[in-house]
């Protein structure tokens, strides 16, 4: 992959993600979503897991748990003498139905994040998100 491939399959990425802040309950605790797409989520919490980590469990959407199961892909520490929470992406490897279709609805009525295309430059992208399967 070419550094340039790199860059625009991120800012793909990038364009997909949305900022919804919800509740995530697993065996090792809760924790709050910052942003979700349709292939994971970044959620904040004072003690993140170690990248490779397979997690399962619960968001809290529209008044119901809706299970997931995915795996810590990249983390940042938190200090807690700085009250800093750290923040860890989870690639979902499996959600729940309930999970798949109130977040397709929910991020169909929200603007994807904006990102810079073309070095910089001041075109935005608005890549269409994949459906769920």
């Amino acid at each position: 992959m070419t550094p340039t491939t790199g860059n625009l399959a991120r800012v793909r990425d990038r364009a997909q993600r949305h900022r919804l802040r919800l509740r995530v309950t697993t065996s090792r605790g809760s924790s709050f979503t910052i942003n979700v797409s349709q292939a994971g989520a970044c959620t904040e919490q004072l003690r993140v897991l170690a990248v490779g980590t397979r997690i399962e469990g619960h968001i809290f959407l529209d008044g119901r748990d809706a299970p997931f199961a995915g795996t810590v892909t990249w983390t940042t520490a938190g200090d807690s003498r700085l009250n800093h929470l750290g923040r860890m992406g989870v690639r979902f490897e499996r959600i729940g139905s309930e999970l798949a279709e109130g977040l397709e609805a929910r991020t169909a009525r929200l603007a994807p994040l904006a990102c810079l295309v073309n070095g910089g430059g001041s075109s935005v992208s608005s890549i269409p998100r994949k459906d769920f399967q």
